[in-house]
């Protein structure tokens, strides 16, 4: 689940027990059993230890997410949107001021830690691109591949895959967030654009750069 380094605490164990969630936290320094609480999911798919607090992912049909403190009081819940698929991934920054939810509708989603609500929806689409992004397109050369440079106002093709109808969600919404080590850069897949990487600056909330690849590779 997570390690909170300032308090030395470890929400150490997610688990299932008759139909319903619960969570352990655990004192890192002796393992420590300190609490251990029942949350108010459906199924839980995801949790990260953020600051001082759990924050938890429902299950992929319900789009939803609950924020926990060590002692299993439950700071909020926030439902997303509805009558649509959850949240398909998370990531926490190395800050964990922030934290990334990539979901079933095709955005990613950032939240903050202070209030736990959503700074920023980013649509994965060609009109995200502004003036000031970068766009890098792989180009197969006899020499190997190279990226050429375009700008963000030039017209971009992205190179959507098609449904498999044996598994639909396959290729429904966002299935990679990544925080740079900084903190500051986000990168984010579209599993409808399997070869795009899409970079995010969070110090202006904008698609800073595109990598176009000839191929799926992340």
């Amino acid at each position: 689940l997570g390690y909170q380094r300032r308090v030395v605490i470890t929400a150490g164990i997610c688990e299932r027990k008759g139909r319903e969630d619960f969570i352990s936290v655990f004192k890192y320094s002796d393992w420590t059993l300190m609490c251990n609480f029942k949350i108010n999911t459906d199924d839980m798919d995801s949790s990260k230890v953020i600051n001082d607090a759990i924050l938890v992912c429902d299950t992929h049909l319900v789009p939803q997410y609950f924020v926990y403190d060590f002692e299993g009081s439950c700071l909020t819940k926030v439902v997303l949107y509805q009558n649509k698929l959850g949240v398909k991934c998370l990531s926490v920054s190395s800050s964990e001021q922030f934290a990334a939810l990539g979901c079933y509708d095709g955005k990613c989603k950032l939240l903050n830690s202070v209030t736990w609500s959503v700074l920023k929806e980013w649509k994965h689409t060609a009109e995200a691109a502004t003036k000031n992004t970068i766009i890098y397109v792989e180009e197969p050369s006899e020499s190997g591949s190279r990226f050429k440079i375009k700008e963000g106002t030039e017209n971009v093709d992205l190179p959507y895959v098609k449904a498999n109808h044996d598994d639909p969600y396959l290729l429904v919404g966002i299935g990679l967030a990544e925080f740079s080590t900084s903190g500051r850069y986000l990168a984010t897949r579209c599993d409808a654009t399997p070869s795009v990487v899409w970079v995010w600056d969070k110090q202006d909330l904008s698609l800073i750069s595109l990598l176009i690849h000839k191929a799926p590779g992340v």
